[in-house]
């Protein structure tokens, strides 16, 4: 049985096509996180959690995305959950990919099972683009957007207020403090967030050991209605093919 979370403001004229995508083909429990500020006309929702809203500004921003997460998760009944934006789209059932199992490294897993993530903001550490000019902005970052995976797993995941608000200086974008965080707290508490570029050798590993990526458009039929125009292969995203052909040499990254 699958939970699924839709996280996050109400857009008008969007959230509800999302609520419909989604109950296009799921009928389980369906839950909307957002604000007490919001105005909330939705049809389709089992659950609405209301939190009070962090406010704006880059510490608040990461926090509304770690509270709406958070409270969403934990009034999900079931063991799988999908947790997305409230302005994805899902036109089709993803849970297929979860089952899908690939090589992983004991050494580098977290997770129990690996979390399916979309392409799409997913950064392959060893492509170039003008986007990612520098080398750090393209370690250890893993799209944000939706996740599918155990509700245990995505509580882990999900655990990362505290490292935000520590490393609010650090420079590091917000997919990049949700992972490392991950890595400090339930793997390597040694991990130096100050300085990944010390660890940029595990990136790989640690991507491939704990996620499974998908084309969002092509394969999880999923799309951003706020990024519509965002192209699905732009230079620096680690696309689905290349995360197989990584799978496949596992032995020989690491």
């Amino acid at each position: 049985m699958l939970s699924i979370v839709i996280r996050g403001k109400i857009f008008p004229n969007i959230t509800q096509k999302v609520v419909d995508s989604i109950r296009s083909w799921h009928q389980g429990e369906l839950i909307l996180s957002t604000w007490n500020n919001q105005e909330v006309n939705l049809t389709g929702i089992d659950t609405i959690i209301l939190s009070d809203d962090p406010g704006s500004g880059p510490v608040q921003q990461a926090n509304r995305q770690l509270l709406s997460y958070l409270r969403g998760l934990q009034a999900c009944s079931n063991d799988l959950v999908l947790v997305t934006r409230s302005d994805i789209i899902h036109n089709s059932d993803i849970q297929k990919f979860f089952y899908n199992k690939d090589d992983r490294l004991e050494k580098f897993s977290i997770f129990k099972e690996k979390v399916v993530v979309s392409n799409m903001m997913t950064i392959n550490p060893l492509k170039s683009h003008p986007d990612v000019p520098t080398f750090i902005s393209k370690l250890f970052r893993v799209c944000d957007w939706f996740q599918l995976g155990l509700k245990e797993d995505l509580f882990k995941w999900v655990d990362a207020l505290d490292t935000f608000e520590t490393y609010k200086n650090s420079g590091l974008c917000t997919e990049q403090l949700w992972f490392t965080s991950l890595i400090k707290k339930y793997k390597d508490s040694s991990f130096p967030i100050e300085n990944i570029v010390e660890r940029s050798k595990e990136v790989l590993p640690y991507i491939i050991s704990n996620f499974r990526i998908i084309d969002m458009k092509s394969t999880g039929n999923a799309i951003n209605l706020n990024w519509v125009n965002q192209p699905e292969y732009l230079g620096c995203y680690f696309t689905e093919k290349e995360y197989n052909e990584y799978c496949s040499s596992i032995n020989r990254i690491h």
